[in-house]
């Protein structure tokens, strides 16, 4: 049920994010772009969330390679916004071996 929701709240994500690239070259103002590149950045973030809550229900039950510097950044998309002040910004996270791990294991 929650991957039929998750599937359902994407399509309009994914309409949503063609509209503002479509809509981007008819904003004049550095005011006006300035609030299209966050509506696009809290547009990227919602459906980050819904995607990856479509990837838990496509589960593999073996065991797969995990970047966990890749895990790290995506946290850091999701959170990042509450966590940190306005106008800061987090590093990248170094590079680090993959990890032998189960999809949705906690």
């Amino acid at each position: 049920m929650a991957a039929t929701i998750a599937h359902e709240i994407n399509n309009p994500l994914e309409a949503l994010t063609n509209l503002l690239y479509l809509l981007r070259p008819k904003i004049a103002d550095e005011e006006g772009r300035a609030f299209l590149a966050t509506a696009e950045d809290e547009l990227g973030r919602v459906s980050h969330i819904a995607k990856q809550t479509l990837g838990y229900y496509r589960e593999n039950a073996a065991a797969s390679l995990a970047s966990l510097s890749s895990i790290a950044e995506h946290a850091l998309t999701i959170y990042e916004p509450a966590v940190l002040p306005p106008a800061s910004s987090c590093a990248g996270f170094s590079t680090v071996k993959p990890a032998s791990c189960f999809a949705g294991a906690k």
